[in-house]
């Protein structure tokens, strides 16, 4: 598998997991889940710049986030 499906697949594979548990999560969390599903957008169309932005405003807002430092981690190094 390349890198870029593996990063895709594992990509998918957060929003999904994030998808399922917004709808039993109060407003704030489901609009970090919205937040981190357009920095995810942006990541897979390869505007790693405008993913960075979003990313890093929400590692202000949930900074515990293992999803959003490892995507950040992924947006830098790319």
């Amino acid at each position: 598998m390349t890198r870029n499906r593996l990063i895709c697949s594992v990509s998918l594979a957060l929003v999904a997991c994030l998808s399922a548990t917004a709808a039993a999560s109060p407003p704030q969390s489901r609009d970090l889940d919205r937040e981190f599903q357009a920095a995810v957008a942006e990541y897979d169309s390869g505007h790693y710049s405008e993913a960075a932005a979003k990313l890093e405003n929400l590692v202000r807002e949930a900074p515990e986030s293992f999803e959003v430092q490892e995507l950040l981690g992924l947006v830098y190094s790319a």
